[in-house]
């Protein structure tokens, strides 16, 4: 019985801090900031995209007001122009900027899924602009210009960098 009086109570272990925590626990923080990070990053970016293309719609209607208004002048000029800052915001610079005629307005086609800017009523953007009077209808290229931006909130998706 001499060795039963050697034995010693039971001993717990420390208890487990909380601090440091594991490996796993660092590795799920970091994961959970770069999610956070890019999603900001993405908020960010298609706010931007979205507000450039609000913006256009309501620069749109007012050109609308002044031709309603019988102000004419330079009205397809802005409408062009616009469409090219619009698309200088969604697309890359080397990808639009160098684009003229035939193919600035096949490009147009391409994001709005239509046919009607090489092919219809958006042709009037290659030589129209350069007259001092245009005799064109106006209405249906502000349709048509409305209906682009709009297109461009779903195509972009895929083709903007």
């Amino acid at each position: 019985m001499d060795s039963l009086s050697q034995l010693r109570d039971i001993h717990l272990p420390k208890a487990i801090s909380i601090w440091p925590p594991a490996p796993g626990w660092w590795f799920l923080v970091i994961i959970i900031a770069l999610i956070i990070c890019g999603a900001v990053i993405w908020w960010r970016k298609y706010q931007r995209r979205n507000h450039a293309r609000k913006q256009a719609l309501a620069c749109v209607q007012m050109l609308e007001n002044r031709y309603q208004n019988k102000d004419v002048d330079g009205i397809i000029m802005e409408l062009s122009m616009l469409l090219r800052r619009v698309s200088l915001a969604y697309f890359p610079r080397d990808q639009v900027a160098g684009l003229q005629g035939a193919a600035w307005l096949q490009f147009l086609d391409d994001v709005g899924g239509t046919h009607e800017f090489a092919h219809g009523r958006g042709r009037v953007f290659i030589d129209e602009p350069y007259r001092n009077q245009t005799t064109v209808e106006l209405t249906p290229l502000f349709q048509l210009v409305r209906q682009w931006l709009n297109a461009l909130k779903i195509n972009s998706r895929h083709r903007a960098a």
